[in-house]
Order: C-alpha cells, then sequence, then structure tokens
C-alpha cells in the first residue's frame, strides 16, 4: 500500500512539473508572437496573448519583456491610462530597471522618466567595532592631584549593532538614523605613590542614536562615496570597573574585587557630535556599505553628585573619578534595502 502512495505521488508530481514546463513553452511562443505582430502593426491581438501568461507562465525576465510590448502596445493604441497602469507593474515586477537608449524605445523612456524611479527609503542592519579614547577634562583624586600619573587610554574594541533608516532627499543628500547596542572599554590608571599603581577597566553598554546628514559623492555606477555628520544621543544603561591596584614594589598582595557597577556615578544621558566617510557597493536590491565615523561627547561622563558616595572604594582603590569625556572611533558595515515608492512626476 505504502509503495502505491509513493508512486501515485511521484506521478502527480512528474504531471505538475510537465504542465508547468508546458505553459512556460507555449508562453515563450505567445511571446514570441506577440513581438512578431508588433513589428507588423498588427497590436489588436497582443494584450490577449500576454496577459494570461503575465498572471501566470512567464518567468522573470519574460514577464519585463511582456510588460514593455504592452507598454509600448498601448502607447501605439493612444491609450494612455493602461499604458501608466502597466508601467507601474513593469516598476513594482522590476523597480530597479535601468533604461537603456541603444534597445529601449523612446516612446517607453519617455514614459519611464515621467515616473520617481529611485527609492525613496533604505531600511537594514548595521555592525559595528569601536575604539573609544577618553580624556580627562578635569582631574579629582585622593591626596596631591599635582602629583598623580592619572590617565585615560584605550582598552581593546568595543561593538555596536542594530537597525539603520535612510531617507532620501535628493540625488546629493540623505538624512539617516540607526538605533543600536553600543559596547565601550577603556582604562583608567592612577599612580599616587611610587609603590602603587590602581588600574580601573571600564565597560559601558549604551543605547546610541545617530541623527547625520549625508552628502554624496559620484565616482561610479555602483560606488557611491559619502560624508557624513550630525550629532547623537546616548543612553547609558549600564556601566561596570574591573578595578585592581597593584604594589609595583611586592611589599604587599595585589587588590581586587568583583566589578564594581557605575551605574549612579555615571551620566545616563549624553550627547555627541559625529563626523565620518563612507561608501556604498550597489547590488540587487539594496547596498553594502562602509564607513569610518568618529565621534565627541560633548557632556561629561560623571555623575558629579555622586563622586565620592562610595568611601569604601575610595580607601580600597585610592580612587575616585575625573571629569572626562570620550572620543570614539567606529568602524561599520552593514546593508541596506532599498524601498521604492513609483509615482507620476508632477
Amino acid at each position: 500500500m505504502k509503495f502505491i502512495f509513493n508512486n501515485i505521488i511521484l506521478v502527480i508530481f512528474f504531471l505538475l512539473i510537465t504542465a508547468n514546463v508546458s505553459a512556460q513553452n507555449d508562453c515563450a511562443l505567445n511571446l514570441k508572437e506577440a513581438q512578431k505582430l508588433y513589428t507588423q502593426g498588427v497590436i489588436e491581438e497582443i494584450p490577449g496573448l500576454l496577459n494570461p501568461c503575465i498572471e501566470e507562465g512567464f518567468n522573470t525576465e519574460d514577464k519585463i519583456q511582456a510588460y514593455k510590448l504592452l507598454i509600448l502596445t498601448y502607447l501605439f493604441d493612444d491609450n494612455k491610462d493602461l499604458a501608466e497602469e502597466t508601467m507601474l507593474k513593469f516598476l513594482k515586477t522590476n523597480p530597479e530597471y535601468k533604461v537603456n537608449p541603444a534597445i529601449d524605445p523612446a516612446e517607453f523612456i519617455f514614459l519611464f522618466n515621467s515616473y520617481n524611479t529611485k527609492p525613496i527609503f533604505e531600511i537594514g542592519v548595521t555592525t559595528a567595532l569601536n575604539y573609544s579614547f577618553p580624556f580627562i577634562t578635569k582631574l579629582y583624586g585622593p591626596g596631591n592631584v599635582a602629583d598623580n600619573e592619572s590617565k585615560y587610554k584605550p582598552s581593546g574594541m568595543g561593538f555596536q549593532i542594530g537597525p539603520k533608516f535612510i531617507y532620501h532627499i535628493s540625488d546629493k543628500y540623505d538624512i539617516g538614523t540607526q538605533v543600536v547596542y553600543s559596547q565601550k572599554k577603556f582604562e583608567f590608571t592612577s599612580a599616587l605613590s611610587d609603590f602603587s599603581k590602581t588600574s580601573l577597566i571600564e565597560t559601558q553598554q549604551l543605547i546610541h542614536v545617530p541623527i547625520v546628514a549625508y552628502y554624496k559623492l559620484e565616482f561610479s555606477e555602483k560606488i557611491k562615496p559619502y560624508v557624513l555628520s550630525g550629532l547623537a544621543y546616548s543612553y547609558l544603561f549600564d556601566a561596570s570597573y574591573k578595578p585592581v591596584r597593584q604594589y609595583t614594589d611586592n611589599s604587599r598582595n595585589d587588590v581586587s574585587g568583583s566589578d564594581f557597577s557605575l551605574k549612579d556615578f555615571r551620566r545616563k544621558n549624553n550627547v555627541s557630535f559625529v563626523v565620518g566617510a563612507g561608501a556604498r557597493y550597489k547590488i540587487p536590491h539594496g547596498n553594502i556599505f562602509f564607513n569610518l565615523k568618529y565621534s565627541l561627547d560633548l557632556l561629561n561622563q560623571v555623575n558629579a553628585d555622586n563622586r565620592l558616595s562610595d568611601f569604601d572604594f575610595i580607601s580600597r582603590y585610592y580612587s575616585y573619578d575625573s571629569n572626562f569625556n570620550i572620543n570614539n572611533l567606529t568602524i561599520s558595515v552593514g546593508y541596506l534595502y532599498s524601498i521604492f515608492n513609483h509615482k507620476k512626476i508632477k
């Protein structure tokens, strides 16, 4: 019984495949016949040959050729409404079509150019590596800060990931935003004596929302360089130290502990200025992009009201926060999918 059932399934599958191939062959013949009729000026039969196959039977390439032939047929018949209706279907089937004056008739090109055929919006995803460069704006610390050899420095790469949105204003200008999860890493070191030093490796986790303007440059059909600038809002939802106090003369054991939360010691909201440059590479239905951005926080990172609030930490590691800002270098790559809204140009 199972053998019979399996054979029935195979027969049905074979018949479906055969029917589909037969329909495609018939439609291919219909397209050739319609092209022949058009060259002869016999246009009345063309819609009847092509429309059923557009619904079912044509592959994508044949459907594009059929739509073009129908548009020319309706234009030749002075049926502007049907020509425009078919042009919209054509653009929906192939939204990134580029006219070729060498093969596309002038009537088709004229109607095509009367529509907005460029993407109005792009949506995609961005991933990035970032490198943080903190710098002290006002030095604080226990003891004589004039003798305090304190500094910030990078501590490895952080990363970012999130959705990205671009709105096309014109051929030259875009405006865009993204909502990304961002992780930053950097280190603070201080030495208040010649026998000990403190190292505090800080990790921050933020939601980062830049709004930037893009100026696009001409290079080639596939590669489009650009420069960008704008402002970014950041919300810090977590931050922590990995603290260590080392005795460089080995007079005592190093002092360390579990990660120390900085959520109450850091400013939650910050704003930064962003500049950068990059390029897009055109692929079907969208673009791959790469850019390099540099940002500068405009506000102090430290919550000054809580600077001295944890006496145990200060006495254990002999350190508390100086005012500091962060410069950040970001290297991003991602993908953007193009969204069209084909309308007649008024």
